[in-house]
């Protein structure tokens, strides 16, 4: 159990009220993973539920880095530490990989927001998860924004989907509608913009996609962070084709995974706190020509079979949270004080 740290003068502003919305989500979400899997079924995680697969790994950082990036887990350069990866759907609940939907009379294609995080094991030093010292997760996902500014609009989504759970066209209606009354119809239409740019985005292969942490961390007690995962070397991903199987993104990992190793990119984007850094507005991306990305680390994937039941088994038990992490890249700003609770109701729910 990780315990709420207070804000960081100068970096974070937390609104009035926002405990008592992130205790109301956090139990919202256990009532939708109730109405979800209850009656016997197994639990799954409250975000992220279904899985392509995961893999094991190596994350080094790379030699000679810069003296200015030798700040927590880079701290030592040419240093390998083992990893595990895990590429998911972001979809609440679990579903096909991509859904045909008719509107006016014709077919369009959703795809949805897809998943990478990492698990880098074996850090030194001291740790803000007791329950796994030496661990730094890095949570990713294939857009540079998240739909959703702050708690307060996360907690207008979340009542909504008490009744619209499966209804996802009817629910996001629900939360615009909603939130545009209150006052907060500029942010409703920025979400759907960003919602509709992720709904439009292919992906052929877990493997061939970039992922970006969005939320903002600290980097050491001075500066700010965002992240990135990029594949290296850089591959067109190809277009799709007419019919899809449902589960063709977990197919798609197997079989690269089977014959040939992976190699992703690790950089980062560090600033000084300020209010161009917009830390409690996820919504707004860090645009790399003016904080560009630096490369920090490697993740090497090597050639493994990661499908079968041993596989699956540990892929399930996998605890993942951006709490999981080293002092120097504390989380920050509303969304990952969010984050804090839900993922470990969500997590003390699957237990």
């Amino acid at each position: 159990m990780i315990d709420t740290p207070d804000p960081i003068s100068g970096v974070e502003t937390v609104p009035e009220g926002e405990a008592q919305q992130i205790r109301e989500i956090a139990d919202l979400m256990t009532r939708l993973m109730e109405q979800r899997y209850g009656g016997g079924k197994p639990f799954l995680r409250g975000v992220h539920p279904k899985a392509h697969g995961c893999a094991r790994a190596t994350f080094t950082v790379n030699p000679g880095l810069p003296e200015d990036l030798r700040v927590g887990v880079f701290a030592h350069p040419g240093a390998s530490y083992d990893a595990v990866v895990r590429f998911s759907n972001a979809a609440a609940i679990v579903g096909p990989d991509v859904k045909d939907v008719v509107k006016d009379g014709v077919t369009i294609r959703q795809h949805g927001s897809r998943g990478m995080a990492v698990k880098v094991r074996g850090l030194p030093g001291a740790s803000l998860a007791p329950d796994e010292p030496g661990t730094q997760d890095f949570l990713m996902v294939n857009s540079n924004v998240f739909p959703f500014a702050n708690v307060a609009d996360y907690l207008t989504l979340t009542r909504a989907q008490i009744d619209l759970d499966k209804d996802p066209v009817r629910l996001f209606g629900a939360f615009a509608q909603t939130l545009t009354a209150s006052g907060g119809g500029l942010r409703a239409k920025t979400a759907g913009t960003i919602s509709q740019t992720i709904q439009q985005t292919p992906m052929t292969n877990p493997l061939a996609s970039s992922y970006f942490s969005a939320a903002p961390f600290l980097f050491g007690p001075d500066r700010i962070m965002k992240f990135a995962a990029m594949p290296s070397p850089a591959t067109p991903d190809g277009p799709l084709p007419a019919s899809l199987d449902d589960d063709y993104l977990r197919a798609a990992l197997a079989g690269q995974l089977r014959n040939a190793a992976a190699t992703f990119d690790f950089a980062v984007q560090v600033r000084p706190p300020s209010p161009e850094a917009h830390v409690e507005d996820v919504t707004v991306a860090w645009e790399a020509a003016d904080v560009p990305f630096r490369s920090v680390a490697t993740i090497v994937i090597p050639a493994q079979e990661i499908e079968g039941l041993e596989a699956e088994a540990q892929c399930k038990s996998l605890v993942l949270t951006p709490w999981h992490a080293l002092p120097e890249h504390r989380p920050i700003g509303g969304i990952n004080r969010l984050r804090l609770a839900v993922y470990q109701a969500s997590a003390r729910r699957r237990q």
